[in-house]
């Protein structure tokens, strides 16, 4: 067997002390054989030791001497790699960190921000909470959870953040979003390398970065149609969407307490399809997005259009698990 980048290699195990499995790091540079390359590149970018996700490398045949993840054909085509960057391996230092967090932590999670939230209906009330209830007042708490976290998806995933432990407030992961907005304003549009920021998954779908063994619990995921814009937010109406990796190929939003990658994906299309029309999406009104449908007297997208990651923020967790009394709530 070989293994790939061994200086990499040897660097991780000097310092990993997660695993008393002796076959962990054998498991963790195991490759696919006979699989698209931008899927080789993934179980490659794993992180060596244990980690949640590992069990999904079980059973993986090993890379024989001789093959190159560079020259293996890639299955995709030319019309799904349109504007994605090549999947290059990152180096070590930009490998994501495991969080040591769960899929219980993030359950546990939810139902604090859950509670949390419904508290929000009883005054004194913020702008969000008064607007859901002036138009109306009887409303129960599951749809006001709803109807308070709706196109709030960048703010959800930071109080979920908080809430499951991953950090020790809700402005932390909105801080990092917002500190790679202003890279991209000062930049031009064009962010380059930031600390807890990863662009190595550009163009694969949901489903597609499921299936990758780096992808650390509590990765916040932004998708959108321009996926290949730098800028996380080059257009003030452009079509996106942040999600969290939650463990187990699944991932959450304000809308589903736990989602695999092939149900967001086709969440993201029927949205994609609903909204497509309105006029804030006018800038994909065009070839290759959309055309003008004469029957329905409206855009819609075109039928190969799907949502796809433009971006990864993969944080730390707290070097503390202390929480004050209201984030534990």
């Amino acid at each position: 067997m070989m293994y790939l980048n061994p200086s990499h290699q040897e660097a991780r195990v000097a310092r990993d002390t997660r695993s008393n499995d002796q076959g962990a790091f054998s498991k963790r540079a195991r490759l696919v054989t006979g699989i698209s390359g931008y899927q080789a590149q993934c179980h490659t970018l794993s992180p060596l030791g244990a980690t949640p996700s590992h069990e999904r490398m079980g059973g993986i045949a090993p890379i024989e001497v001789g093959q190159s993840l560079l020259t293996e054909p890639s299955n995709r085509s030319a019309d799904d790699m349109r504007g994605a960057r090549q999947y290059a391996l990152p180096s070590a230092e930009r490998i994501m960190e495991d969080t040591g967090l769960t899929p219980s932590d993030y359950d546990r999670g939810r139902k604090r921000l859950y509670r949390s939230t419904i508290r929000r209906m009883r005054p004194p009330l913020d702008r969000y909470a008064s607007r859901i209830l002036a138009k109306n007042p009887a409303i129960s708490p599951a749809k006001f959870f709803k109807a308070y976290w709706h196109h709030r998806c960048k703010y959800y995933a930071s109080e979920l953040a908080a809430k499951a432990g991953l950090t020790r407030g809700p402005s932390v992961l909105a801080g990092q979003i917002a500190s790679v907005k202003r890279a991209a304003r000062r930049n031009g549009g064009a962010v380059g390398p930031m600390q807890h920021r990863f662009t190595h998954h550009r163009g694969m779908t949901v489903s597609e970065l499921s299936e990758c063994a780096d992808l650390p619990i509590g990765a916040a995921v932004h998708v959108k149609v321009q996926f290949e814009q730098d800028s996380p937010y080059h257009l003030k109406d452009d079509f996106h969407h942040w999600v969290t990796y939650v463990g187990n190929g699944k991932f959450m939003d304000s809308g589903r307490a736990a989602a695999t990658g092939e149900q967001m994906d086709a969440f993201l299309r029927c949205w994609l399809n609903r909204s497509f029309h309105q006029k804030k999406y006018a800038h994909l009104h065009r070839t290759p997005y959309g055309s003008y449908d004469q029957k329905q007297a409206k855009w819609i997208p075109a039928a190969d259009l799907q949502p796809k990651v433009t971006e990864v923020v993969a944080l730390p967790r707290a070097t503390t698990k202390a929480r004050t009394k209201k984030e534990r709530r």
